[in-house]
């Protein structure tokens, strides 16, 4: 297979990637607003589920997609600079993602189902949906996503 096709999906699937962030993002932000606990449950509902079908299965097939390109156009896999930045930065984006933002979002969308059912937040509810750590980490994955393409069109350190 040309690498250009394998390219062209591994760009497809960054992007993808990058938008299931930013809707778990913003999600969780307006859960952290909304008023009735109808809109919190259906929110974080959202969050959970960009998550869970968008974000992780994308993440994993830039990967794919991003290792099968390199391999295609003979680039050192482990004795590439840029590259081996790339992938240091991806596994903590995605180990930071997967404790954080998605245990996070999982419970948040548990709780407000279940305080949905009983017709008002429950304080539980409220300290999930107020966590601050998830309010660094998000941002900090799309720092890490920016440095991952700078590494990529620039290809320092080589």
């Amino acid at each position: 297979m040309a690498w250009e096709y394998l390219k062209f999906f591994h760009i497809v699937f960054v992007l993808t990637f990058f938008s299931g962030t930013i809707v778990s993002m913003m999600t969780g932000i307006a859960a952290a607003k909304a008023k009735s606990i109808e809109s919190v449950a259906i929110l974080t509902g959202i969050a959970a589920r960009a998550a869970k079908f968008v974000t992780i299965p994308s993440f994993i097939l830039v990967g794919i997609f991003g290792v099968l390109t390199a391999s295609e156009q003979n680039l050192d896999l482990t004795g590439t600079g840029w590259l081996n930045a790339a992938y240091v930065a991806s596994i903590l984006g995605f180990i930071l993602g997967l404790a954080v933002l998605t245990r996070h979002g999982a419970k948040a969308a548990k709780l407000a189902a279940r305080d949905a059912q009983a017709g008002k937040k429950s304080e539980g509810l409220e300290k999930e949906l107020n966590a601050p750590l998830p309010k660094i980490v998000g941002p900090l994955l799309h720092l890490l996503v920016a440095y991952i393409i700078v590494l990529m069109v620039f290809q320092p350190y080589d």
